[in-house]
């Protein structure tokens, strides 16, 4: 029997990440000194509306730049309740698996006909890939698995 969580690598995903790191540039952006500097030099020759949209940046700096932090914190909190209760699992009988709170499938062994794998450059950097099943009926895929060779050799039962 083989059973893991889903990757850490799912917490890297691009949604959460764009929304560190722009929220991080933001605040930078917003609180350091050169920003009141540039703020100044760009005021003298801008047309109103653009001196009234720095302004406005300016004077909510903090909100501007929190908006983009608590998003991503709430997408990481969302991604870790998910992964925490995330899961696959290979017995001699069948292969379940749980990819969220109200999804739990399970697949028998002897109704799988077709198992191919995807693999990108980083899910070869650090050990994951895309497991697709293919059971007739259906085909489930199944992101972020790590330790993918081990998975296909139970799902294969060889040893």
């Amino acid at each position: 029997m083989i059973r893991a969580r889903q990757h850490w690598m799912i917490f890297v995903r691009p949604g959460p990440m764009t929304m560190v790191l722009s929220g991080l540039i933001l605040t930078w952006a917003a609180l350091s000194p050169a920003s009141v500097s540039t703020l100044l030099h760009i005021t003298r020759a801008s047309p109103a509306f653009i001196l009234e949209i720095l302004r406005t940046f300016y004077e909510n700096r903090v909100l501007c730049a929190g908006v983009p932090l608590a998003f991503a914190a709430l997408m990481i909190l969302t991604t870790w309740g998910v992964w925490s209760i995330s899961f696959f699992e290979v017995d001699d009988y069948a292969f379940t698996y749980r990819t969220g709170p109200f999804v739990q499938n399970t697949v028998p062994l002897r109704a799988i006909q077709d198992i191919r794998t995807n693999t990108s450059v980083l899910g070869l950097m650090f050990g994951y890939g895309t497991l697709i099943l293919d059971s007739g009926r259906t085909e489930e895929t199944l992101d972020y698995v790590p330790r993918l060779d081990e998975f296909i050799t139970a799902l294969r039962g060889r040893p």
